[in-house]
């Protein structure tokens, strides 16, 4: 079948959850997630989706749901060359149909292969994530289930992403700004945060309220500033967005 998430669909949940698993085994068994740790379960990733190698050209289709509606977005910013995304007032979470523009740029139209890429970099932002929980979370109890928690999740967000919808993005790039403020890259981390709203809109109150806990921690009127206009330029998009195309003051979609 040509669906987006079928049974053919189900091969590409095997080489993340197998290298996610060797990670955390890993984790478990050693102080720390070392360099040699994430290379190997890379190289496990890539071993296992070599096998899947004859059905990557594979053109994908979608039913009627929201990946569906990404796809004619992402292919409306492709073919007339301009942000405007097939619409001039955004009728749904905006954020997602550019990331599949740029992955269809790259790939060309969806196929297994775009979905591969997709899983891939889910794989490599919850490594990130295992390496930073390996080497700092102490208690042991709250050790190990931090460490599964990453395992846990990860066939509902593979599902999401295989759907081709937004949600799965958006909680990576919150992951994101989760692993760039605990390394003090404060504004790197906000833009992430930022760009977590735009694939998600429902997740503003959310950044929000980080906002106002950072600023708390930022004393100086300089670095407070700073970390508002990191977040306030992504956050800012979707009005943009309507204000330039249609010509309204409107940020959330219908």
């Amino acid at each position: 079948s040509d669906l987006a998430l079928s049974t053919h669909a189900l091969s590409l949940f095997l080489p993340c959850l197998f290298a996610l698993f060797a990670a955390t085994t890993a984790a478990m068994f050693s102080d720390r997630l070392s360099p040699r740790h994430l290379a190997l379960a890379l190289a496990g990733f890539l071993s296992l989706a070599a096998l899947l190698r004859p059905a990557l050209s594979r053109p994908i289709t979608h039913g009627e749901d929201d990946g569906r509606l990404y796809n004619s977005f992402a292919q409306a910013t492709l073919k007339d060359r301009d942000l405007m995304a097939g619409e001039k007032i955004y009728s749904r979470q905006p954020g997602y149909s550019y990331f599949l523009a740029l992955t269809m740029f790259l790939f060309g139209p969806e196929s297994r292969l775009t979905q591969l890429t997709h899983t891939l970099l889910y794989l490599a932002v919850n490594l990130l994530l295992l390496h930073r929980l390996a080497g700092h979370v102490e208690d042991p109890r709250w050790r190990r289930l931090a460490l599964l928690l990453p395992l846990l999740f990860a066939p509902a967000g593979l599902k999401n992403l295989l759907m081709g919808n937004g949600e799965w993005l958006a909680v990576l790039l919150f992951v994101g700004f989760t692993l760039s403020l605990l390394s003090d890259r404060l504004g790197p981390g906000l833009l992430l945060l930022g760009l977590a709203v735009f694939v998600r809109q429902n997740l503003l109150p959310a950044a929000a309220l980080m906002l106002i806990y950072i600023l708390h921690l930022r004393p100086k009127p300089g670095q407070r500033a700073l970390a508002a206009l990191c977040l306030a330029v992504p956050l800012a998009l979707p009005l943009i967005h309507n204000i330039y195309y249609g010509g309204q003051w409107d940020y959330f979609p219908p």
